[in-house]
């Protein structure tokens, strides 16, 4: 990861932990919702650009609906509209 922020591969490393002991749990969707929500949308909509998450499978319906909120939120997309736009982008 530091090797792909000083080329410049990745602008920066957010992280959510679901798992760590003695840490209040974060999850991806958290982060996207409270600290990349502006961004998502810029990324997403004016700037044709990309989102990669890493993470378990499992969490997909839910950074996905994240996602969709941040969209409905930001713009004047309906739930359907976004979910639309989002799937055309997968």
């Amino acid at each position: 990861m530091e090797e792909a922020l000083r080329c410049g591969a990745l602008s920066r490393v957010l992280t959510a932990f679901s798992r760590e002991p003695g840490t209040p749990k974060t999850y991806v969707q958290d982060v996207l919702q409270a600290q990349l929500a502006e961004e998502v949308h810029r990324v997403l909509c004016e700037s044709a650009g990309h989102m990669y998450v890493c993470g378990d499978v499992t969490m997909a319906t839910e950074v996905l609906r994240t996602v969709q909120r941040i969209l409905v939120q930001r713009t004047a997309m309906s739930v359907q509209q976004a979910g639309d736009f989002i799937s055309e982008l997968r």
